[in-house]
């Protein structure tokens, strides 16, 4: 995984890019489409960021790029600490919004990654942008 991070100083938002490598690509949305709902995800989603969650939705579904289909699933969570990330993930990649500072999304996002899919590995270095 490539994982690019981009935060906005008057601002309180990171986003981030994370491209997925080789047999990374299609595992995550798989593994986050299989977990057995917003429930179960707001569970693990809690331990990850060792927080209670206030709210999580989940979608899945599909995207039309440029008339090809992709598979999609889409989260979005916030916790009681008031943060929140909007996560869209695809087979290759994943785009992802916070209103967090980019250090900190780096973080929670390589961790609920990580949680996601024990396999995923960082590959190369990560671009954090201010």
């Amino acid at each position: 995984m490539r994982l690019s991070i981009y935060h906005f100083p008057d601002l309180p938002r990171s986003y981030a890019v994370l491209q997925f490598e080789g047999d990374e690509v299609g595992k995550v949305v798989e593994a986050l489409a299989s977990l057995g709902g917003a429930s179960v995800l707001g569970d693990l989603i809690g331990k990850v960021f060792s927080c209670s969650v206030r709210s999580v939705s989940l979608a899945s579904g599909e995207l039309i790029y440029r008339g090809r289909p992709l598979k999609m699933v889409y989260l979005r969570f916030e916790l009681e600490d008031d943060r929140e990330y909007v996560l869209e993930v695809y087979e290759e990649s994943a785009m992802i919004n916070s209103n967090t500072d980019a250090m900190e999304a780096l973080k929670d996002i390589k961790a609920l990654m990580k949680a996601v899919y024990p396999d995923l590995r960082e590959r190369g270095p990560t671009m954090l942008a201010f």
